[in-house]
Parts: C-alpha cells; structure tokens; sequence
C-alpha cells in the first residue's frame, strides 16, 4: 500500500477494501496523537469535502486545513510505506 491509496481513496476509487480497513486503523492511530489532524484526513479521504467543506465542519480556515492535510498525508504515508505489501 502506497500514498497513491491515499489518492484513490481521496478520489473516490479504492479498489481494496482491505486497503480501506487499514488505511481506517492508521487513522485512528493518527487521531490519538492529532484528532483534528485525522479529522481533516477522513473528511477528505472518505467524506470528499473540499477544503472550504473541512474548514467549516472543523470550524478551521482552509489554510489550517490544508495545512493538516499535509501533515497527516505525509504521517500516513510513512506508516504505509512501514506495512508488509507496501
């Protein structure tokens, strides 16, 4: 599994729902550490919110939740690449 799951996911073509599953439990992992972080990371993962959509559910600017994005694609992708299969 690669950041282009993170992608596919975003654009609404996960073709593995075991991908899913996983990608949901990195998530959760992230949320104990930063739980808005993961917030913005499943509002546009799995949610399809835009930016503006994030920041208005997360009552945040769009550049904190862009910003937030970064953070989290980039800790997702780590764990990811981490994974057996990557």
């Amino acid at each position: 599994m690669s950041i282009e799951v993170l992608e596919a996911c975003h654009a609404g073509g996960a073709s593995d729902g075991l991908r899913v599953v996983e990608l949901d439990e990195l998530l959760s992992t992230l949320a104990g550490k930063s739980p808005r972080v993961a917030r913005v990371a499943e509002l546009r993962l799995f949610g399809g919110l835009e930016w503006d959509q994030v920041g208005r559910v997360l009552d945040i600017s769009t550049a904190t939740a862009q910003r937030d994005w970064v953070i989290a694609r980039a800790w997702l992708a780590a764990r990811l690449q981490e994974r057996p299969n990557a």
